[in-house]
C-alpha cells in the first residue's frame, strides 16, 4: 500500500512539473524589442498569455497573442520607466493545467501558454 501511494505522489508532481514548451532567445541579446540600442539595466520581467483556440491554434484562434508580444513587452517597460527591452527569452507551449483543459474538453477547446522573459533598459 505504501508503495502505491509513494508511486502514485511521484506520478502527480511529475505531471504537476511537466510541460512541453519552446523556447526562443539570443545567447548574445540580441533578440529584443528594439535590440541595437544602448543603456543601463533597469530591471527584469516576466508576463504571460493563454491563447484559447477551438480544434486548432492555427486553424480557429479566440486570440493571437504571438502575433502581439509588444503588448505584453511595452506595460513591462512603461512600469520600469524604461526605454526598451533586450535579452528576451519567449516561450510557447503547453502547461499542465493546458493538457487538462485540452484532454477534457475532446480536444475541441484548447489552450496553450506564451511567456515573454527579458530585461528592461534605460537609453543614457
Amino acid at each position: 500500500m505504501k508503495k502505491l501511494v509513494l508511486l502514485l505522489s511521484l506520478v502527480v508532481v511529475a505531471l504537476l512539473m511537466s510541460s512541453c514548451t519552446y523556447f526562443f532567445y539570443s545567447q548574445d541579446g540580441h533578440l529584443g524589442y528594439y535590440p541595437g540600442a544602448v543603456g543601463v539595466p533597469v530591471g527584469s520581467f516576466s508576463a504571460s498569455r493563454e491563447q484559447w483556440y477551438l480544434l486548432s491554434p492555427l486553424w480557429f484562434p479566440f486570440s493571437e497573442p504571438n502575433k502581439h508580444l509588444d503588448e505584453m513587452i511595452i506595460p513591462e517597460v512603461v512600469k520600469y520607466n524604461g526605454s526598451f527591452a533586450k535579452d528576451l527569452k519567449i516561450g510557447y507551449g503547453f502547461t499542465f493545467i493546458d493538457y487538462l483543459i485540452t484532454y477534457f474538453t475532446g480536444g475541441v477547446l484548447g489552450r496553450n501558454t506564451i511567456t515573454v522573459d527579458g530585461q528592461v533598459f534605460r537609453n543614457f
